[in-house]
């Protein structure tokens, strides 16, 4: 599961940039695949994330097999991801999508569609930000 870190400002106190990659690094478990840092303009608002490759797989609309522990809340059995709970649900998940370019179409489809609603810096952004404006 991926990891988002952020700090909000509501002065004109200057960013501590350490802060944050303080925070990442403590979260870097929960995306060893990559990390990044991003900061609004005006700079009350800066985000840090730790990135894991699941997402990678759907961002680039590839059909994803996984266990149902630590994933994306948003990912949906038989819609965007097929979930393995036995070794014989992978083999005959694999055979499926191996079978099916209908299915292989559909998971993909999917998966970089829930990528792109749900798990960008912008979707993150605006939720973050509406969280920042109710304190």
């Amino acid at each position: 599961m991926c990891g988002i870190s952020g700090i909000w400002r509501n002065n004109n106190s200057a960013f501590d940039l350490q802060s944050i990659e303080r925070m990442k690094l403590k979260m870097s478990h929960r995306g060893p695949d990559g990390n990044g840092t991003w900061c609004s303009k005006g700079q009350k608002v800066i985000l840090g994330h730790n990135r894991l490759s699941i997402l990678d797989y759907s961002g680039a609309a590839l059909p994803i097999l996984a266990t149902r522990y630590g994933v994306s809340p948003h990912l949906r059995d038989d819609e965007n991801v097929l979930f393995c709970d036995t070794k014989s649900d992978w083999l005959n998940n694999l055979e499926q999508c191996n079978k099916s370019k209908e299915l292989r179409e559909k998971l993909g489809k999917n998966s970089r569609k829930m990528v792109e609603e749900f798990h960008t810096i912008n979707s993150s952004y605006i939720e973050f930000k509406s969280l920042f404006k109710s304190l």
